[in-house]
């Protein structure tokens, strides 16, 4: 799994007085965690450089799209709809 710093790093954020950005981006990092489990196996291999991208993309993802604007309150981005599918379909095993 990421560490907070990797992540920081990546967002291009220097450390953070802010508890709400770093408590923002430590639930980023835990749900790019639970939606590779998901995507790839509960052992995906959180160590090889491309699943460190992927999660990072995921974290990015998230933390840029964070809040809807009124223009956009009626549509939920395509990661959005793929974790709750992943999640219903846990839900009927």
């Amino acid at each position: 799994m990421l560490n907070l710093r990797e992540a920081l790093d990546y967002l291009g954020i220097d450390d953070s007085d802010d508890d709400m950005i770093m408590n923002n981006i430590r639930r980023q990092i835990e749900v790019a965690d639970c939606h590779l489990k998901a995507a790839v196996g509960e052992d995906y291999p959180a160590d090889d450089p491309r699943m460190k991208e992927v999660a990072l993309m995921i974290v990015s993802e998230l933390y840029d799209h964070r809040a809807l604007s009124a223009k956009e309150e009626n549509r939920i981005n395509s990661l959005a709809r793929l974790y709750m599918r992943q999640i219903r379909l846990e839900m009927e095993e």
